[in-house]
Parts: C-alpha cells; sequence; structure tokens
C-alpha cells in the first residue's frame, strides 16, 4: 500500500518537476487518473530516485474504441537518463455493457 501511495505521489511530482515535456494541467487529470488505475504496476517497475518523464497516447480516448496510455519510467544512471521501464495502461471499449458498468475494462501491463 505504501509503495502505492508513494507511486501515485510520485508521478504527479515528476510531471511538474522532472518531465521532459510536462502536461498542462488541464489535460493532467486523464492520464493521472487512469494511471493510478495501474498504481500497482508502476510501484513494481519503480526504482528509489525514478520518474515518469513521457505519456505517450495511442487512440483516441473514450470515443467508443479501444485507447492506451504508454508511461514510460526513467531514473538518472551517473550523468545520464536511462529507461527503466514502462507500464502500459489499456482501455478495452465494451460495445453493450451492463446497465451498472463501465463500458471499458481496464488491462495493466508492464514492460522492462
Amino acid at each position: 500500500m505504501h509503495k502505492k501511495i508513494l507511486a501515485t505521489v510520485s508521478l504527479l511530482i515528476s510531471s511538474a518537476c522532472f518531465a521532459e515535456s510536462p502536461l498542462p494541467a488541464e489535460t493532467a487529470s486523464t492520464e493521472v487518473m487512469l494511471l493510478s488505475e495501474c498504481a500497482g504496476a508502476l510501484a513494481s517497475v519503480s526504482q528509489p530516485g525514478s520518474w515518469v518523464g513521457t505519456i505517450d497516447k495511442v487512440g483516441k480516448t473514450y470515443q467508443q474504441e479501444d485507447f492506451s496510455y504508454i508511461y514510460n519510467v526513467f531514473k538518472l544512471s551517473g550523468w545520464s537518463t536511462e529507461k527503466i521501464g514502462s507500464v502500459v495502461v489499456q482501455k478495452e471499449y465494451i460495445p453493450n455493457p451492463p446497465a451498472d458498468g463501465s463500458a471499458y475494462k481496464t488491462h495493466c501491463l508492464v514492460q522492462r
């Protein structure tokens, strides 16, 4: 639990302080919300001093189709930056969801 909270806090701080291209505040909420669904995956990739440096989007967000975000995690290695892995948050569109269910199923993947 402590790692999940630390990973989420690290994400919030890293996008403002360390990101290669920080997200504007008005668009960051979707990315943060989606990554919070996969906090366990982020904790498994994270190391002391690591941060989410870039976020890549694949597909159109919430447009009745599958889409995903790829969160690239970096750390400082000597005088250079090293990519240590990625967390992929995939949202699979469900065409006819139950009345009380979500129209998307979430998949969390770790790439090293």
